[in-house]
């Protein structure tokens, strides 16, 4: 039975990451053009916005907000007694994890904006 089990996760391990493959291919429309003719913008937004996908673009606030989150939970006591606190702390955090990586997509869409306007 833990043969199985073990076997199993595999299978959907590799699975995740063929469908994250996947869908990494799906490309922003009209943008795909103009963000590959400038290197040096390339070089600041690393693979994911080169690339120009909407997967990719769409998931990076998301978890950049988990990362800090996570990190504050190592820092300060209120976040760490939240991460103890079991399904209660884990509510509220997400509730702050879904408000912060909203107002990351918020600076993130600006920004693009600014440069696509800028080129």
């Amino acid at each position: 039975m833990k043969k199985s089990f073990i076997l199993s996760r595999c299978f959907f391990t590799i699975a995740v990451l063929f469908l994250y493959q996947l869908i990494g291919y799906v490309k922003v429309p009209f943008i795909c053009d103009v963000l590959t003719e400038n290197n040096s913008f390339n070089i600041i937004l690393k693979e994911g916005m080169r690339d120009s996908s909407i997967f990719l673009v769409g998931m990076k606030p998301y978890i950049i907000s988990q990362a800090v989150l996570n990190a504050l939970g190592i820092v300060f006591g209120y976040f760490k007694n939240l991460s103890k606190q079991g399904l209660h702390g884990a509510k509220i955090i997400d509730l702050y994890s879904r408000i912060l990586s909203m107002f990351l997509a918020c600076i993130y869409g600006i920004l693009h904006l600014m440069y696509l306007r800028s080129s």
